[in-house]
């Protein structure tokens, strides 16, 4: 359970940090791209793109809510560190950040179901790589290190 509660932790900084990074976006992490990419692989009509994108709205503004109840919630914690204090809401918040990573797999699932309702028969197969897709970016994101220094990359050389 120490181990559980110490990843969820590392979690939760790697989640803050992310939003934090003050790195140049890379196309493939613009939102506008990604959702362009599950329109291509779920072969979405117009009326089924409109309402992905309601969907995708709808979900985003829920996780964005979730994480910043989350971000709050480890910034209490830590707070005890900070201010030389004995926190004794601890074990209370951990079970709290514990219930909000629970709660952003289930809106996750749920959103990814939504999706499946406004398939067609015939683009139920696509779904499990739309699946792949999404859940690949949303373990990956923010876990990938900065680039190199321009000037610095492998490519680029020695330029003297």
């Amino acid at each position: 359970i120490v181990l559980m509660v110490l990843n969820l932790v590392l979690v939760a900084f790697l989640v803050m940090g992310k939003h934090v990074n003050h790195r140049p976006s890379h196309p493939g992490n613009n939102p506008k791209v990604f959702r362009q990419k599950i329109v291509e692989i779920l072969e979405l009509t117009e009326d089924q793109k409109t309402q992905f994108n309601d969907l995708a709205n709808e979900h985003h503004q829920q996780m964005m809510d979730v994480e910043n109840e989350q971000k709050e919630l480890v910034q209490h914690y830590f707070a005890g560190l900070i201010n030389s204090e004995n926190n004794q809401d601890s074990e209370k918040i951990l079970a709290e950040l514990q219930h909000i990573e629970r709660q952003k797999v289930e809106l996750t699932y749920n959103h990814f179901e939504q999706v499946r309702a406004i398939l067609s028969e015939e683009q139920t197969p696509q779904f499990a790589e739309f699946v792949k897709f999404a859940l690949n970016r949303i373990l990956l994101e923010g876990n990938k290190p900065p680039h190199p220094p321009k000037g610095m990359r492998e490519h680029e050389g020695n330029k003297n």
